[in-house]
């Protein structure tokens, strides 16, 4: 799971790069638990889909620089 996850986020960060939007989902991988689902869009045997990474245009500005709210961090020190 590790692996693919780092996989997505390449590809987000890519598209990012490009001008294209894009998301990083799990629930709908669910629906593509079925064999049946799995073999008519062409997925071999021995593969499971983990995760999926939408990507298309958008009509938002999706380059521009973000404020983000900083309060609700918490960080977690391990004490040696």
């Amino acid at each position: 799971m590790a692996n693919v996850s780092c996989a997505a986020q390449n590809m987000i960060l890519m598209a990012t790069d490009m001008g294209i939007g894009s998301r990083y989902v799990m629930a709908p991988v669910m629906a593509f638990s079925s064999p049946e689902v799995l073999s008519q869009i062409n997925v071999p045997d021995n593969y499971i889909p983990l995760c999926m990474v939408l990507i298309g245009y958008t009509n938002e500005k999706t380059l521009t620089e973000r404020t983000h709210e900083t309060k609700n961090i918490n960080y977690v020190y391990e004490l040696k």
